[in-house]
């Protein structure tokens, strides 16, 4: 073998061994390449999955509160017209009371409650009071019922206010009373369950 042939073969296995160790590095640094590559995708599909899931949760949360808050605007507006209501219904009531009030069954019914007072009361003293508004029949309930009554300082609406002094009871038949309790405990029900 000339020396131009050695060096040939030489250049040659040079050259091969260079080729081989060149694409070992070039293997090696594509695996590396790659795996931060995977690396870096899983962390951004996992950060991107958090951030999502964290818009998410704030996006269901602004709507939850804007939820809420037209809940509680429906709540408010429901409520005032649930009390405008009540009061046109009680005014109505009211209204009703007082032409009660001038019937000959009313003055039948104060006659009822002050004979139940009387024998409540049995031998003790009892007072009895009926509201201002009242004044023109106390004359005729003195004497049906056999018994005093005065007038009440404070219209009550009607009906009668009767007191045991010894027994400190006050004994409250009062218009004015129940109307105001019913008032108070009154309650809208509706929906098909109360239809």
């Amino acid at each position: 073998m000339t020396i131009e042939e050695k060096l040939q073969y030489f250049y040659d296995a040079s050259v091969t061994e260079a080729r081989k160790m060149a694409d070992n590095e070039i293997n090696a640094h594509k695996k590396s390449l790659e795996e931060s590559m995977k690396k870096h995708k899983l962390f951004k599909e996992d950060s991107v999955a958090s951030q999502l899931k964290t818009e998410t949760e704030n996006a269901q949360r602004e709507v939850n509160k804007a939820l809420s808050s037209e809940q509680l605007a429906i709540r408010r507006n429901w409520t005032k017209k649930e009390n405008e209501l009540k009061a046109k219904l009680f005014a109505e009531v009211k209204d009703l009371l007082l032409e009660y009030r001038e019937t000959e069954e009313y003055r039948k019914q104060l006659v009822s409650l002050i004979n139940s007072a009387k024998e409540f009361a049995g031998d003790d003293e009892l007072k009895v009071y009926v509201s201002p508004e009242d004044k023109d029949i106390i004359d005729s309930l003195k004497s049906e019922c056999k018994v005093d009554v005065n007038l009440w300082e404070e219209s009550f609406l009607g009906g009668i206010k009767a007191a045991i002094p010894e027994k400190n009871i006050l004994i409250d038949h009062s218009l004015l009373e129940n109307y105001l309790a019913k008032y108070k405990e009154f309650k809208f029900d509706g929906g098909l369950k109360h239809e």
